[in-house]
């Protein structure tokens, strides 16, 4: 799992974009709203060569006034009797990062990971 902070606010459709791009497809989308925060949770799989298996994505994004704070996780992807994963999941997570931390800066956004 890895975190990112942003001050300010990139948009939900952006998000998703980046988020689409990076996996096969968008399987469950839902968002979670109140007075103070919504909470956007995007879920989907990437099949991993490395691997000959699907791997499973979710990027829960935190929104509130000020700022969104992201986390992504990636679950499964093993392979074999010992679950061998080779960094299939942690690259995932990387890319989906990566791309949502140059937009930040191309909307010059502050942001750092945690």
């Amino acid at each position: 799992m890895r975190t990112l902070t942003i001050s300010g606010k990139i948009g939900i459709p952006k998000l998703r974009e980046i988020f689409n791009a990076i996996v096969d497809e968008i399987e469950f989308e839902k968002e979670y709203k109140s007075a103070e925060k919504s909470i956007n949770l995007l879920a989907g799989s990437k099949f991993m060569f490395r691997t000959g298996d699907y791997v499973g994505v979710v990027l829960l994004i935190e929104t509130n006034e000020n700022s969104q704070r992201i986390e992504v996780v990636s679950l499964g992807g093993g392979k074999g009797i010992f679950n061998l994963k080779y960094g299939a999941g942690k690259s995932i997570e990387n890319s989906i990062l990566r791309n949502i931390e140059t937009v930040a800066n191309k909307m010059s956004l502050r942001f750092e990971e945690e």
